[in-house]
């Protein structure tokens, strides 16, 4: 589950999962050296500054105007249900950033296996993306959520990466997988068939000239 625009959307554990405290972008490290800490700790912080510098209005941050529309969920939410949360635990913050870093650490490592796992057990059945993917039988043997996370990759890569991968696309190449004979249609139009060569994903048009020539 994952807060988007207005509303909750679902998403898988990395949705969950903290942000990285140093990330390399370009070439070039750069670190969050300040995710653990809340708002109130920031704003003071800043506040305690004497070299801080105010703007022509005299205010120390900018604050944007949304994060005080409860119209927005996400402002709903810090607004009305982290309080209260907070009433109850007031160690709130320090749990749930400790759990969604023990979350990174797992997250990070499987998705390094499926990487690994992308490159040996998937390939391209054309130069282009968009033309598909051939994955490995061998992947039928993969624990289902390593595998999960593989198909996911590869309909990201099918269908561009401003896709939003439907969870019943991957669960459909999922139960393909090993059943010889098996044909679905997922999302994108895309075609996902079995043989004893792999699951293939490909655009329907070239599933159903690849048919038509048999």
């Amino acid at each position: 589950m994952m807060i988007r625009g207005g509303s909750i959307v679902g998403t898988g554990p990395g949705g969950f999962r903290s942000m990285n405290y140093c990330v390399n972008i370009g070439g070039m490290r750069v670190c969050h050296p300040l995710l653990e800490l809340g708002r109130d700790d920031l704003r003071a912080f800043i506040a305690g500054r004497p070299c801080a510098v105010r703007d022509e209005s005299g205010e120390l941050w900018r604050e944007d105007a949304t994060n005080a529309d409860t119209d927005h969920f996400r402002a709903f939410v810090r607004h009305e249900i982290v309080p209260r949360a907070k009433g109850r635990n007031p160690r709130l913050l320090e749990t749930l950033t400790r759990t969604m870093n023990l979350i990174a650490e797992e997250d990070d490592m499987l998705s390094s296996q499926a990487r690994e796992l992308l490159l040996s057990k998937v390939r391209p059945l054309g130069q282009l993306p968009s033309e598909g993917f051939l994955v490995s039988p061998d992947m039928a043997q993969v624990e289902r959520p390593l595998a999960r996370r593989v198909i996911d990759r590869v309909l990201l890569l099918a269908l561009g990466r401003d896709a939003r991968i439907e969870t019943a696309s991957i669960e459909t190449c999922l139960d393909g997988l090993g059943e010889s004979g098996f044909v679905s249609n997922i999302q994108g139009n895309l075609a996902v068939s079995y043989n004893k060569n792999g699951l293939r994903i490909e655009p329907m048009d070239a599933f159903r000239a690849r048919r038509k020539k048999l």
